[in-house]
């Protein structure tokens, strides 16, 4: 399941949560470093792991749409 959460700060972060998981995962703490927009709303997921949403740019204010794919763990 994804969604949108409020932040302590009052910004709003896009969330990760799957069955099983005792909390949400912050999709933020996900991304590539070198990604500097936040990534306010996550609206979908598909069954390959895709997760589609709206992120914000912090100094343009722009708001683009965003789409984020899994990538595999490393062993």
């Amino acid at each position: 399941m994804v969604g949108s959460y409020t932040a302590a700060d009052g910004s709003s972060h896009g969330f990760l949560w799957e069955s099983g998981m005792l909390t949400l995962v912050d999709l933020n703490d996900l991304k590539l470093p070198d990604y500097a927009d936040t990534l306010q709303q996550a609206t979908d997921i598909n069954d390959q792991g895709q997760i589609t949403g709206r992120a914000v740019d912090s100094v343009s204010g722009e708001r683009p749409a965003f789409l984020a794919s899994p990538i595999p763990a490393h062993r």
